[in-house]
């Protein structure tokens, strides 16, 4: 885990201790600031997940369907 991560859930330990349940306003901008963080971070550092991996030759193909769930 690195300095930044660390930052960020202190961000959101204080911004819920301080800010939400002794009702200080600045703390809990902070903790939502940090929480929008973590999730924009989460939604832009995702990879997609490789199902199925084969290299084609030449004149060879590929179809690709989707049947729908019975």
């Amino acid at each position: 885990m690195n300095w930044l991560d660390r930052a960020v859930r202190a961000a959101l330990r204080l911004g819920w201790q301080r800010g939400v349940m002794e009702g200080r306003r600045g703390w809990a901008v902070i903790g939502g600031l940090a929480l929008l963080g973590y999730l924009g971070r989460r939604a832009m550092h995702r990879e997609a997940q490789v199902i199925f991996s084969e290299v084609l030759q030449p004149g060879e193909s590929l179809r690709i369907s989707h049947e729908p769930a019975h």
